[in-house]
């Protein structure tokens, strides 16, 4: 039976734990001062309703929410791995992209000092690169504004300041294009090699001869002409031999033009000429 001064002892002893948020099923199990049934009771303006939880299920509810939460951090990371990957792959295809851009570039780079090399060796290869007239002396070295009045000054030259450029103007060629090495003369094969072999062996006048080696050429069997074409060896050495030979012309083309750029002339300084 519950009297006025058991009552008075659980309330004391409940009040505070409601007001603490402590679960009073929890209480319930550990105290003797109250039912194990249901109960509702008002303290303190408050109704508090529980029901006694049994062992077994609270540690089912642990367990369960446990795997709960277990699944939303594996959850949670995968969604972040995924993230991750999609990040990487982003960076490593901006990457590809930065490569591929300055792959590009140095593409671009590589094809307009391929093609600005090309043109030098052109101009160095050609004929005119070992030549620098007397004209070209005096304009370069006749004192002027203009070219019209360069052209005025070089009229009124006399013969003997003339020889004085002219010897100016060899000085220089001499200077800049002396170790110039000429071309490699292609090998002489077919019919070139057949007219050299056979026009001193023919009498009469040079038409003749000539006309008569191309009648002669053109009844040769393949055989026979074959007889006068060039070793392959031969126009392999001859390409090897072609391409040093312009690289080596292009380094000497610079040097001329440094030489031309750097000569000093002075008409009436002789050591600058003589």
């Amino acid at each position: 039976m519950v009297t006025p001064t058991l009552l008075a002892r659980s309330s004391a002893i409940i009040a505070p734990i409601v007001r603490n948020g402590i679960p009073l099923a929890y209480f319930a199990r550990s105290t003797s001062l109250l039912p194990r049934q249901p109960l509702t009771r008002s303290f303190a303006s408050t109704t508090v309703s529980f029901q006694p939880v049994t062992a077994p299920k609270l540690r089912a509810e642990i367990k369960a929410e446990k795997v709960l939460k277990k699944k939303l951090r594996e959850k949670e990371a995968k969604k972040k791995q995924k993230e991750k990957e999609l990040k990487a792959k982003e960076l490593e295809k901006q990457k590809k992209q930065r490569e591929l851009v300055k792959k590009k570039k140095e593409q671009e780079k590589e094809k307009k000092e391929l093609a600005k090399y090309k043109k030098l060796e052109k101009k160095a290869c050609s004929g005119n690169s070992s030549r620098f007239s007397l004209i070209n002396f005096l304009l370069k070295y006749i004192p002027g504004s203009t070219l019209k009045d360069k052209h005025d000054a070089i009229k009124q030259l006399s013969e003997a300041e003339i020889e004085v450029y002219q010897k100016g103007c060899d000085k220089l060629v001499k200077e800049a294009f002396s170790h110039f090495k000429p071309k490699p003369d292609y090998p002489i094969i077919g019919y070139t090699k057949y007219v050299k072999k056979n026009y001193g062996t023919l009498p009469g006048p040079a038409h003749e001869r000539m006309k008569h080696l191309a009648y002669s050429w053109r009844n040769l069997t393949k055989e026979e002409k074959s007889l006068y074409e060039a070793d392959p060896e031969i126009l392999k050495k001859h390409r090897e031999d072609l391409k040093q030979w312009k690289t080596q012309r292009v380094s000497d083309y610079l040097v001329a033009k440094q030489i031309i750029k750097d000569f000093k002339f002075d008409p009436k300084d002789p050591s600058t000429y003589e």
